[in-house]
């Protein structure tokens, strides 16, 4: 195996110290795209992953991925995407899209359901059309589409309305993947998991993972690693040695967006002031600003 020149940096990153100021800059803008594996994402994705795979059953399995915002549920919906939304085109000319990703419309109407989804599927209806014309619709349209995954982002949003509103819209969920081999995934705030407690079927349809804030503990400092191994630095920065990592804790309050955010900070910095890593320095005076 080559040996590393930059032990403290990834393999894949191993030329990002020798990029130009502006390259540099802009590396760092983008480190918040990086994928981090981590245990809980790991264990995830591999739900996330199974999904797809999961051959045609009676009952559909689904699942709800909950946590506060800006901790890290896009970032792993979009490289749960990346990697297995592999679209394409079947022997009869038809298209495949095996995960289909909406956001949730802002209240808990299904005909607006049904319509968000065919826009997204580029599936033409009419905007007179019952609601039991959008039901037929949209089935069509994700059958003929081959999806197997359905993404419902901000899926807190559908919790508005009346219960009655809220039991019919988490019907048509289930009467989707009744009619057809799809999961869904819904996607949202904590208060995404007050649909599910409606009734207790609709939790047994979607049982719950949590993207919780991280703790001031080792498993941060191993988060802090990975972050380290992404910037553009010639020389470590130890953002993983005890002080460093109380102080990043006490500035982010161990939310992943938040962590990102700051360290993009302090690697701006660093960048501008032509430094190869980030010192104790660099960490005290950005959480002092």
């Amino acid at each position: 195996m080559e040996e590393k020149k930059y032990p403290h940096l990834l393999l894949s990153c191993q030329h990002l110290p020798e990029l130009s100021m502006e390259e540099k800059l802009k590396h760092i803008d983008e480190i918040y795209q990086y994928w981090l594996d981590y245990p809980l994402a790991h264990k995830i994705m591999e739900k996330l992953k199974r999904l797809v795979k999961i051959s045609n059953r009676d009952r559909m399995d689904n699942l709800l991925i909950i946590g506060n915002s800006n901790n890290g549920k896009t970032t792993l919906i979009k490289k749960f995407c990346h990697d297995y939304d592999i679209q394409g085109i079947t022997a009869d000319n038809e298209p495949i899209r095996p995960i289909l990703t909406i956001q949730a419309p802002p209240t808990s109407r299904t005909k607006a359901l049904y319509k968000e989804i065919l826009h997204k599927l580029a599936a033409p209806y009419r905007q007179s059309a019952t609601v039991d014309d959008l039901y037929y619709e949209t089935i069509t349209a994700l059958e003929a589409c081959h999806v197997r995954v359905l993404v419902i982002d901000e899926f807190q949003s559908l919790n508005v309305g009346t219960i009655r509103q809220k039991e019919e819209i988490m019907n048509t969920l289930r009467n989707i993947t009744n009619t057809l081999p799809i999961s869904i995934v819904g996607v949202g705030v904590c208060k995404a998991q007050e649909l599910t407690r409606l009734d207790e079927q609709y939790s047994s349809r979607f049982p719950i993972e949590t993207l919780p804030l991280w703790k001031c503990d080792k498993e941060y400092r191993k988060l802090l690693t990975q972050f380290e191994g992404i910037l553009p630095f010639s020389l470590p920065s130890e953002l993983n040695n005890r002080n460093n990592t109380q102080l990043i804790y006490q500035v982010t309050k161990g939310n992943l967006g938040h962590t990102s955010q700051f360290i993009a900070k302090c690697a701006r910095y660093a960048v501008n002031n032509h430094t190869d890593n980030i010192s104790n320095e660099i960490i005290a005076k950005c959480a002092a600003d």
